[in-house]
C-alpha cells in the first residue's frame, strides 16, 4: 500500500503534528505537493533500491539508485534531458557529462588510472589520463584518429603528432638528457635529429627508409658528414681536418 494514502488521511495529518514516527515500512513510498503532484518516489528495483524526485510538472529531475555493482545518480534538465551521470562500482568512480542527447565530458577514477574524456556532438576531442608512470593527453580530428598525443613518463616527455589519417608525423622526445626529434611521411621516417654530449647529430632517410646522409662532428669537435648509397652502404666522410 502506498504511504500517501496515509498522509492525506486527516486523522494521520492531526496526529503527524504531535507525533515522531521511529519507522515506516513500505514496498513503496510517494510524497505529494500541496498540489497532490507526485514529487518523490521511493521503492525497489530489481538490485537494491531506487530514489526519484520531480519538478511540480512530473517532470523528472534525479534519480538515485543503488545495484549490486554500486550506486549511480542521474540528473535532468527541465525537460527531462539527461545533464550528468554518477556511478561508483568495484573499479572506482565516473562523472559523465552530458549536452542535449550527446556526451560532454566523462571522468573516471579506477586502481591503474584517471581519465578525462571531453567531447563534440558525442564525438571524443582530447582525453588526459594519470598512471602511476606520469601523465598524458591526447587529441582527436571528427574520425576520432589522435592528432597529438603527450606524454611523460620516468624517462622523460613525448609529443607525437600524426595527419588525418592517422599517419604519424613528426615525434619530440627527451630521456637522461638527450633530445630526440624526427620527422615522418606517412608513418616512415625521413629525418632523425638528437643531442649528445659531444654534440648533434643530423640524420636523412631516402623513400626506401635506408639512411642516406649523416650530419654529425669528428672526435676533435670537426664537422662531418656521412653520404651512403641509395641502400644505405658504402659512406663517404666529409670532414674538417686540421
Amino acid at each position: 500500500m502506498l504511504l500517501y494514502g496515509f498522509i492525506y488521511n486527516p486523522l494521520i495529518q492531526a496526529r503527524q503534528k504531535t507525533e515522531v514516527f521511529n519507522r515506516i515500512e513500505a514496498r513503496e513510498i510517494v510524497i505529494k505537493n500541496d498540489e497532490y503532484a507526485e514529487v518523490v518516489k521511493i521503492f525497489p528495483n530489481n538490485e537494491g533500491g531506487s530514489v526519484e524526485t520531480y519538478n511540480k510538472y512530473g517532470v523528472l529531475g534525479t534519480l538515485m539508485g543503488t545495484g549490486n555493482e554500486g550506486g549511480s545518480t542521474w540528473t535532468y534538465n527541465k525537460d527531462g534531458v539527461l545533464g550528468t551521470q554518477i556511478n561508483t562500482d568495484i573499479y572506482g568512480g565516473v562523472i559523465t557529462t552530458y549536452s542535449k542527447d550527446y556526451l560532454g565530458t566523462g571522468m573516471r577514477t579506477n586502481y591503474e588510472v584517471g581519465v578525462v574524456t571531453i567531447y563534440k556532438n558525442g564525438i571524443i576531442g582530447a582525453e588526459m589520463l594519470v598512471t602511476d608512470k606520469g601523465g598524458g593527453m591526447a587529441t582527436y580530428n571528427r574520425n576520432e584518429d589522435i592528432g597529438t598525443l603527450m606524454l611523460t613518463d620516468e624517462y622523460g616527455g613525448r609529443v607525437i603528432t600524426s595527419d588525418n589519417d592517422g599517419n604519424i608525423g613528426a615525434s619530440m622526445k627527451s630521456s637522461s638528457g638527450v633530445g630526440f626529434v624526427e620527422t615522418f611521411y606517412k608513418g616512415n621516417v625521413r629525418t632523425s635529429m638528437k643531442s649528445l654530449k659531444e654534440g648533434g647529430i643530423l640524420e636523412t632517410f631516402n623513400k626506401n627508409i635506408n639512411r642516406i646522409t649523416i650530419f654529425t662532428q669528428t672526435k676533435e669537435g670537426h664537422g662531418s658528414i656521412l653520404v651512403f648509397d641509395k641502400n644505405g652502404e658504402h659512406p663517404a666522410v666529409y670532414s674538417h681536418k686540421e
